[in-house]
């Protein structure tokens, strides 16, 4: 792998993982825990539309790196493992953004104009499972970035022996 290819597809992987983390860890509960519900859900529309742009040039950046890999003999089967998790984790990220975004959002319009009403904890109940199935996506996605970490680690130590007698 060309070095230039290596250190975008390390810094795509890192500003991938770096920003689920922090907005997992970080934002997600000090904003819910310290603004009214109304401003938690202007806020959190911003981040996320923010969110998955980083996300999703992260891992098409991730997958442009590792494209030429693939021409290696050698190094091809960790190649196509990371591309694969990356492909993965894309495809579960935008699941995220185009079904479960819009969803939440709908859900949480719904329940703010439902106060008070039988409809309420019925649609209240549909936004918490929205809710709890959009950070469950997120941590799967957690979990396969780091298989494609591990599978990178692969590729990189595969294409550069390491000589253990010195």
């Amino acid at each position: 792998m060309d070095v230039l290819a290596v250190f975008a597809t390390i810094v795509g992987l890192a500003a991938w993982v770096g920003a689920l983390i922090f907005h997992n860890f970080v934002v997600s509960p000090v904003v819910g825990r310290n603004l009214g519900p109304g401003r938690t859900a202007e806020v959190m529309d911003r981040i996320h539309t923010r969110y998955y742009f980083i996300s999703l040039l992260s891992g098409i950046v991730m997958l442009i790196g590792a494209g030429g890999a693939l021409f290696a003999e050698a190094i091809r089967v960790p190649t196509w493992t990371f591309m694969g998790l990356t492909g993965l984790a894309l495809t579960a990220t935008l699941y995220g953004w185009l079904v479960l975004h819009p969803r939440t959002v709908s859900l949480r319009t719904r329940v703010q104009s439902s106060a008070g009403s039988q409809e309420n904890f019925v649609v209240a109940e549909r936004f918490d499972q929205a809710t709890r199935l959009s950070t469950f996506v997120n941590m799967i996605v957690l979990l396969i970035l780091l298989g494609a970490a591990a599978a990178l680690a692969t590729l990189l130590l595969a294409h550069e022996p390491v000589n253990p007698t010195g």
